[in-house]
C-alpha cells in the first residue's frame, strides 16, 4: 500500500511556542501564512495554515 503513496495531501505539526514556529517557518524557510482560524473545541489553541509545496527546485511527478 505505501508503494503507491507518490505524495502528501497535508501535513500537520504541533509547535511549543506559535511566536518562534511562525518566526522560523516564515523567515527561515520562506513560508507565507495561508489561513489562521480557531480549534472550536479548543477557543484558546490557535491555529495556522503554512503552505508547504510546491518547492520549485523539487522535481514532482507529473499525473
Amino acid at each position: 500500500m505505501l508503494r503507491d503513496v507518490t505524495g502528501f495531501h497535508h501535513v500537520t505539526g504541533l509547535a511549543g511556542d506559535p511566536g518562534v514556529n511562525g518566526d522560523f517557518s516564515v523567515e527561515r524557510l520562506g513560508l507565507r501564512f495561508l489561513e489562521r482560524t480557531v480549534n472550536h473545541e479548543d477557543r484558546a489553541l490557535i491555529e495556522s495554515r503554512l503552505p508547504s509545496l510546491p518547492v520549485p527546485s523539487v522535481d514532482y511527478p507529473r499525473r
